[in-house]
């Protein structure tokens, strides 16, 4: 729960006027928002319900729609979003966003607001994204094998002989065989033919 007081003023910093239309969405903001989240973004407009106040901020998505006795709220992360698309018109705009669950449409006169809270979704989807995947794969992957690496370093290294037969270093005997490399016929293992055992003789009475 969050003071009523900074919601104000978070309001007031944006511009967002919720004097008239959204003063009953814009009271119930400070028992939604967490402490220290901050409004980046408010915007009156219709959802296919009807008329909601629609929230953007440091950590969410907020849809407030506030009847008499009926309260609708929608909270949608940013990590959710899958696609965002922004239809512009004559006099209106119209916001889609697409979740695993879910498909929200808004609309509002305010063109260029909208786009602003366009662009500000845009950049936090991606934001959230980058930052996911930085978290799962923190280091760049080595798709070159360890027996490889060494196989380089010591392959520089020089070779010895022993009774005059010349002598590989000890990485590159270890270094595996590719089991695709075409091999000579003499070097090819002979595998024995399936043969049935002869017939048992019979006993001698």
């Amino acid at each position: 729960m969050t003071d009523k007081n900074t919601v104000k003023q978070q309001l007031k910093r944006i511009g967002a006027d919720v004097r008239f239309w959204g003063r009953s969405e814009a009271n119930e903001l400070p028992k939604i928002l967490f402490p220290g989240e901050q409004i980046m973004h408010a915007l009156n407009g219709r959802y296919e319900r009807g008329f909601a106040l629609f929230c953007a901020t440091d950590q969410r998505l907020l849809l407030l729609d506030k009847k008499p006795l009926i309260l609708c709220f929608e909270d949608m992360r940013y990590e959710m979003v899958s696609e965002v698309d922004y239809t512009e018109e004559i006099l209106t705009a119209t916001l889609k966003l697409q979740t695993p669950g879910r498909t929200l449409r808004f609309r509002s006169f305010r063109i260029n607001r909208l786009r602003n809270l366009t662009s500000f979704i845009q950049e936090e989807v991606s934001r959230f994204r980058h930052a996911g995947h930085e978290e799962q794969y923190p280091h760049p992957v080595n798709r070159q094998p360890q027996f490889y690496n060494e196989y380089l370093q010591d392959s520089t290294s020089p070779t010895a002989s022993v009774n005059g037969v010349h002598q590989q270093p000890a990485s590159y005997m270890s270094y595996p065989t590719n089991p695709y490399r075409q091999q000579q016929l003499q070097a090819r293992r002979r595998v024995p033919k399936f043969t049935t055992s002869p017939p048992a003789e019979p006993s001698k009475m």
